[in-house]
């Protein structure tokens, strides 16, 4: 990010800084024993952590407004953003890693087991 930011090169600026937070969060769902590749869905999974006290509803928030800045960014090219903003996203896209990794190296078994038991509820109350 650090060197995009440098070329001012945005839209990968922003590009990446979603993904360092997507994948902050695939490694803890991954060290939980749960696979989830679709973006939307692990959001899901991230706002039941965040129900459950694991994650903070401001880190979830976070990454639901860095997703749609991605895709903004991406795919609908509006309008630029400006440096304050752009600034303002890599650092708090560092912050979501941090904190992320904290909780990877936090989180207890009972955790996880819990997590686990309520989403092979909600799969079954969906099937």
């Amino acid at each position: 990010m650090t060197a995009a930011y440098g070329i001012n090169e945005t839209d990968w600026i922003l590009t990446t800084a979603y993904y360092a937070r997507y994948f902050a969060l695939y490694a803890l769902l991954m060290k939980m024993g749960i696979k989830s590749e679709i973006h939307d869905c692990t959001l899901n999974v991230a706002k039941l952590l965040a129900n459950n006290g694991i994650l903070t509803p401001s880190l979830i928030e976070d990454f639901a407004k860095a997703k749609q800045t991605r895709i903004d960014t991406q795919y609908y090219v509006e309008k630029e953003q400006s440096p304050k903003i752009i600034q303002r996203n890599v650092e708090a896209a560092r912050n979501f890693v941090l904190e992320t990794e904290k909780t990877i190296n936090n989180i207890t078994t009972e955790q996880i087991h819990s997590i686990r038991a309520q989403l092979i509820k909600l799969k079954e109350q969906a099937t």
